[in-house]
């Protein structure tokens, strides 16, 4: 990953619910220049997506409250880029 300049720094909310996971996800962000907050998912995501204006959400889309966490994404802040991912094997 390429880091990002201080002056175009993003914002990035991690939403994951093995703890692991969310955290090496949130080091490696860190470590390429991004603001990274991380929140297990449900009840904490929502509380943090609406309190704060997130440039991009790393959510994990089967997490409890993961799909709820998407669509108020995408009918409250459109501007937010969302990227999905799940460890759930189909």
């Amino acid at each position: 990953m390429r880091a990002v300049s201080a002056t175009t720094s993003r914002h990035v909310l991690v939403v994951e619910g093995n703890r692991a996971e969310r955290s090496s996800l949130a080091r490696a962000l860190t470590a390429c220049g991004f603001v990274v907050d991380t929140a297990f998912p449900g009840a904490e995501a929502l509380r943090q997506i609406t309190a704060m204006a997130y440039d991009v959400v790393v959510l994990d889309i089967y997490a409890p409250g993961g799909a709820e966490a998407l669509r108020y994404l995408r009918e409250r802040t459109p501007q937010t880029a969302v990227i999905v991912v799940t460890g759930s094997v189909a």
